[in-house]
């Protein structure tokens, strides 16, 4: 069954009348939709406006190319009967490098006027049917093999994500592992399990950008979840002071491995994945509740478990970005902040918080357990990917409470 990903095109093809809107309403949330009627009435007062199409068309084309370069899905509602119509969408898609789709409207003459009522136009309605008969045959042949066509048998992702299984692969640290990360995707996979990456993809190893396009590409499918984590926000920052023009923080060297690869990319390559790493941005979590466990990169509030909120504010995203600092002496000999664990106490009886962010254990690689005096845990997944440890991770199973850390290599 092929799936219709969070980031694509989806192009309606079918002659007025044919149920194109009733169906991408049925499918699509509302923002996803662009409607050649909606645009008219919006713009113009009245749906029925002819005279001013091809500026109509001008603004459908700027909205499907904004919500694209943002990572949004676009559903395109209009008849698309001109082969000019559908290759300009087309070529937008391209250009941000996601997948088109065509679903098309067949329906017979009499059907169609029956959907269109009494007091339609039957003139335009019939040269509608006419034009989507003389191009039916090449529009469902892919429209030159540039786009997959829809058949009504597609699995719709839909967002927010839903969890599709009881069982939970919760990945720490992957900065730039891609081998690692690649093997926690097919370990996930023999597991039929839901992948949570738990932040900081990149920064440190040599193939940053590939498993930032792994999150993506898992993310936008529904195969998993991702949590934004520090370094993410720290190129993210970068990125958004014009690749660094106007960047004023301070940047590692981790953080410069990353900068690197982005910089090496060509103007059509860094704009694909500018719309990929925003709708990444937009698709993550500061903090997932799934049952009793809590998953997010650096430490947990006791308020994070009652908010249903992707992002989080103040002390709560401080927490969740950054973990907790000791206020007395927030800082390290060797210049890192000195985090503490006194968050742990407040985690609930039989509950559990999965991070990532703290490289514990140095000498084993292990994930490490902690735990309250009332039965509440804490499980640290850091384990030194690209940084001399190897790429740890927990299996988790909601119905067995079965909880198991599972490695890989770099």
């Amino acid at each position: 069954m092929k799936k219709i990903p969070l980031h694509s095109l989806v192009i309606l093809v079918g002659p007025n009348s044919s149920g194109k809107s009733s169906w991408a309403q049925k499918y699509f949330p509302s923002h996803e939709i662009i409607s050649i009627s909606a645009l008219k009435k919006q713009l113009t007062g009245s749906s029925n406006t002819q005279d001013i199409l091809p500026s109509i068309w001008q603004e459908l084309y700027r909205r499907a190319d904004v919500a694209l370069a943002h990572g949004q899905r676009v559903v395109v509602d209009a008849t698309n009967l001109k082969d000019s119509d559908r290759q300009t969408l087309l070529a937008i898609a391209e250009k941000y490098g996601v997948e088109a789709f065509i679903k098309t409207f067949d329906v017979d003459w009499q059907t169609l006027q029956e959907y269109a009522g009494p007091c339609s136009d039957q003139e335009a309605l019939r040269r509608s049917f006419s034009l989507w008969k003389n191009v039916q045959a090449h529009v469902m042949n892919g429209d030159r093999g540039t786009a997959s066509i829809l058949s009504g048998q597609e699995s719709i992702v839909d967002f927010p994500q839903q969890l599709k299984t009881s069982k939970i692969l919760a990945v720490g640290d992957v900065h730039g592992n891609f081998t690692g990360m690649q093997q926690a995707l097919q370990c996930a996979e023999q597991q039929q399990a839901t992948i949570v990456w738990l932040g900081d993809v990149v920064d440190y190893g040599p193939s940053n950008l590939k498993c930032l396009k792994l999150a993506y590409e898992t993310v936008r499918d529904g195969q998993a979840f991702m949590i934004w984590g520090n370094h993410e926000r720290k190129i993210d920052r970068w990125i958004r002071s014009d690749f660094g023009e106007n960047f004023n923080g301070k940047l590692s060297e981790a953080n410069l491995t990353t900068i690197r690869e982005i910089n090496s990319l060509n103007e059509s390559r860094k704009r694909k994945f500018l719309a990929a790493w925003t709708a990444l941005r937009n698709w993550s979590f500061n903090h997932l509740v799934i049952d009793k466990f809590l998953f997010t990169h650096g430490a947990a509030t006791h308020a994070m478990w009652a908010n249903n909120q992707r992002r989080l504010q103040g002390v709560c995203a401080n927490m969740a970005y950054f973990g907790e600092v000791d206020t007395v002496s927030p800082t390290r000999g060797d210049g890192y902040p000195n985090r503490i664990w006194d968050w742990v106490q407040h985690i609930p009886c039989d509950h559990t918080v999965v991070v990532g962010h703290d490289w514990l254990d140095r000498v084993s690689y292990n994930v490490v357990e902690k735990a309250n005096a009332r039965g509440g845990k804490a499980y640290v997944t850091d384990c030194g990917s690209s940084k001399g440890g190897r790429l740890g991770s927990l299996f988790i199973d909601l119905e067995s409470n079965e909880v198991l850390p599972y490695y890989f290599d770099s």
